[in-house]
């Protein structure tokens, strides 16, 4: 039961940290699972967690237009290159 928990409180740890880099990422290059661009971070929406956001908001295209993209789907934020890499097809 030990391990479980231990696991469960790294999770939320990783998770908490994400949420922190993603705070300020407005304007990173959002790439997909393979590395190919996808658009950019328009916005962070927070709405039910303190800690990590809900969703992503993306934005390509001339027009901006905009797709919203459930927190999970981020499996990385690189700070120096300012990228925030997917973990899922968006």
């Amino acid at each position: 039961m030990q391990d479980h928990e231990a696991s469960t409180e790294s999770q939320l740890r990783d998770r908490g940290e994400l949420g922190r880099l993603l705070a300020s990422a407005e304007g990173y290059l959002v790439l997909d699972e393979e590395g190919r661009p996808c658009g950019r971070i328009d916005h962070i929406r927070y709405e039910r967690h303190a800690d990590y956001p809900d969703e992503i908001i993306v934005g390509r295209g001339l027009f901006r237009q905009r797709r919203v993209l459930p927190f999970e789907a981020v499996a990385a934020v690189d700070r120096k290159n300012k990228t925030v890499l997917l973990g899922i097809k968006p």
